[in-house]
Formats: C-alpha cells, structure tokens, sequence
C-alpha cells in the first residue's frame, strides 16, 4: 500500500504545474529496523595467516631453474629467442593449466627426477 501512495504522490507532484518537481524517493521508502548488537554476544573470525616457517620455506623458479641448470635439465637452458628457464616457469605458474612443483624441481637429483615432479 505505501509503495502505491508513493506513486501516485511521485505522480502528482511531477505532474502539477506541467513543471517536474525534484523529489527524494529515499524519503518515502520505508527506514529498515536497526538491531543493537551487544558487545558480548559479538563474534570475530579470522582468516588463518601463513606463518613464517612456511613463507620461508616456499620454492621460487629462480631456486628451481638453478638446480635444474646445475643438472643440464634441457628445461633450463635458454630457448632461440631468449627467453630464459625463469620466464618460462613463471608463465607455467601463473597458468590455470598446468604447475610445475617447484619443491620438487628445486630438490630433484637427477634429470629424470625433474621430469617425474609433475606425475
């Protein structure tokens, strides 16, 4: 019903004179109820942090493509037109396809253990 009475009160007041009159269509809806919160019954949740022991122990392509050059993975070496194992691996990375597991990569011992990081 009040959304009705608005509409007709819009109606007549932009009608009258055959002049527009500016209106506030905020002022006619109804105000929504506030609640009070008391402050014992407030609950805050927090995100999990990452925490330092694993922040220093995450693997940069850098840490990989170094041991991968140190076993003359063909992975590491630069391509024909220059782009190096780094680019490569940071493209891969940022890929929705595919990653490279560059724990793996960075502690393999052998090439064939580079080739087996992503099985």
């Amino acid at each position: 019903m009040r959304v009705f009475i608005a509409s007709v009160f819009i109606f007549l007041a932009c009608s009258s004179n055959g002049n527009p009159t500016a209106i506030k269509v905020t002022e006619l809806a109804p105000k929504p109820a506030t609640r009070v919160v008391e402050p014992s019954s407030v609950v805050v949740i927090s995100a999990p942090s990452v925490t330092t022991a694993k922040a220093e122990k995450a693997v940069t392509c850098a840490q990989a493509c170094a041991n991968m050059a140190k076993l003359k993975h063909p992975a590491a070496t630069k391509h024909p037109k220059g782009v190096t194992c780094e680019s490569v691996c940071k493209d891969v990375q940022a890929s929705k396809l595919i990653k490279w597991n560059l724990k793996c990569r960075a502690g393999a011992k052998t090439k064939r253990a580079v080739d087996q990081c992503e099985r």
